[in-house]
């Protein structure tokens, strides 16, 4: 069974920087990365050159804000793919730093239910194989534009004015969705600390480097920023001392230039 994460991006310098990273970081664990774009540009070109994605697909939908196209396409990553595929969706700006995800593949698996305090499916982490996301999704196009319209169209926050709603769509959409199958489910605990930050997460907005486990970085806006840029830095060799990141120092510098 081929493992796969899908991930997605818009057009924003801020997440694209990521995508070499966290290619690079899911393939050490022995995942392959399904990557939706919104389109082919001087930067992604950049990002092809230094890491490859398993797949990528290019996915542009104007009848709505990019970031929201960006977030609710994950849900249909598994149109064109092998039943047997597992699929899982994670973030652009989310680092895995362990191989902390396993799985029943005959289960749909939600990693962090507790994080919502059981209202939302998490988007970091939903897993299922690709025949079981295509039954949950009602996957029955292979355009993600028709299905994306014809989802967001029942979501009732969709119109709405709050920008934190909207942001939420795609836990919404898939909550509904695996709340209304009878496929057997499994909830994995993260449990939290007394900050309220995720066991085992470096997070940007309570860095520290103080975990007894590490399980995954929500990493810090670096371009521009030379403070946040040693962080991220700090966490690579924390977490692997023997690898040789002169690839992402490189890469580091010619996307700056780009944004520049």
């Amino acid at each position: 069974m081929r493992k796969f994460v899908v991930i997605s991006v818009n057009e924003n310098p801020e997440y694209l920087f990521y995508v070499p990273l966290v290619i690079w970081a899911w393939e050490k664990f022995g995942w392959k990365v399904i990557l939706i774009a919104k389109e082919e540009s001087s930067y992604t070109n950049l990002i092809w050159r230094t890491q490859s994605p398993d797949k990528i697909l290019f996915v542009k939908n104007d009848k709505y804000p990019s970031a929201m196209v960006a977030q609710v396409a994950r849900l249909y990553a598994a149109i064109n793919r092998n039943s047997d595929d597992y699929i899982m969706t994670s973030d652009a700006d989310m680092l895995p730093l362990s191989d902390y995800w396993k799985f029943d593949s005959d289960k749909i698996t939600v990693w962090g239910h507790d994080l919502t305090n059981y209202n939302h499916m998490p988007i970091c982490y939903i897993g299922m194989k690709a025949s079981r996301w295509i039954e949950v999704m009602g996957i029955t196009s292979s355009s993600h534009i028709e299905l994306m319209n014809r989802d967001i169209e029942l979501l009732p926050n969709a119109k709405s004015n709050n920008p934190e709603k909207l942001w939420c769509l795609d836990q919404d959409l898939i909550t509904e969705r695996i709340n209304a199958v009878q496929f057997e489910k499994e909830f994995v605990h993260r449990g939290v600390y007394p900050n309220g930050y995720p066991i085992g997460r470096i997070d940007r907005s309570a860095f520290s480097l103080n975990h007894p486990q590490y399980i995954d970085c929500h990493m810090p806006r670096v371009l521009g920023d030379h403070r946040n840029k040693a962080m991220l830095w700090n966490v690579l060799v924390k977490v692997w001392p023997q690898e040789d990141f002169g690839w992402f120092g490189e890469y580091s510098e010619q996307f700056s230039k780009l944004v520049k």
